[in-house]
């Protein structure tokens, strides 16, 4: 499974670059998932008046809900590692992971700066595969480029560079 991450500042255009370069793939026939990191604080929305929130209150670990063809999960109190995680989309027989946020990790990256203050981000990010900035760069020697459908184009014709997991 190969693992592109994008990842940003808040507003930066990360969720409108995952979603195209989801589409593009998708499109292309690859089987194509996503993981975005909940950076804002608190619990991620959805299950709220939910008979899965029932169920989560009234102890269970682990909540699902199924119906045409769609599996919804939640799972509480569990520590979740990044091997853990890419492990249940491993199982889902993924074959490209698009992960939003997660800056820590290591995996191949395309930074978005919204601007030139977001360059220090360059600074503390790790295999940088490529840059999409909306001004331009002086000194950097990743391919960067001004505007989506450029770097969806280059996203295809280099999934190679994206190593497998």
């Amino acid at each position: 499974m190969k693992i592109i991450q994008v990842v940003g500042y808040k507003n930066s255009g990360k969720t409108t670059v995952s979603s195209g370069i989801i589409k593009m793939l998708t499109k292309k026939g690859y089987r194509v998932a996503s993981l975005k990191h909940h950076g804002h604080g608190g619990v991620p929305l959805g299950l709220e008046d939910t008979d899965s929130e029932r169920h989560l209150r009234a102890g269970s670990v682990l909540a699902g809900v199924e119906g045409e063809g769609h599996l919804n999960l939640s799972v509480q109190d569990m520590d979740w590692n990044m091997e853990s995680l890419i492990g249940i989309y491993r199982a889902m027989h993924t074959e490209i992971l698009v992960i939003e946020g997660f800056k820590q990790h290591n995996f191949g990256k395309i930074v978005l700066l919204r601007n030139q203050e977001d360059s220090h981000l360059l600074n503390n990010s790790s295999n940088i595969k490529a840059i999409l900035a909306e001004e331009t760069l002086e000194n950097v020697t990743h391919p960067i480029f001004h505007n989506n459908n450029d770097l969806y184009n280059w996203v295809e014709n280099n999934l190679s560079i994206f190593k497998n997991h």
